[in-house]
């Protein structure tokens, strides 16, 4: 689901094992993210080359709420996202 003024959909949300993002616009670029859980701790790093889609696996983690920072040449995104176990 694509958050209005944001540069990149994130979908499923909630997920269980595994969620998607990428670009809304067809630029093509290398993006780095990062993903915290909600006490800000890092949990999964990676780059990905977008407009994506970008599969990411997320198995492993406590289901609760979680933040998927991108970082792109012209774009920074701080995303929310849900696990459910």
């Amino acid at each position: 689901m694509a958050v209005k003024g944001s540069a990149f959909s994130l979908w499923p949300n909630p997920s269980t094992n595994t969620f998607w993002f990428s670009a809304l616009d067809q630029r093509e670029t290398l993006v780095y993210y990062r993903i915290f859980d909600v006490q800000g701790s890092l949990t999964r790093v990676g780059q990905a080359f977008l407009p994506g889609p970008v599969q990411v696996d997320v198995s492993g983690l406590a289901g609760g709420l979680y933040f998927l920072e991108i970082a792109g040449e012209a774009d920074h995104e701080l995303l929310k996202f849900v696990i459910l176990q």
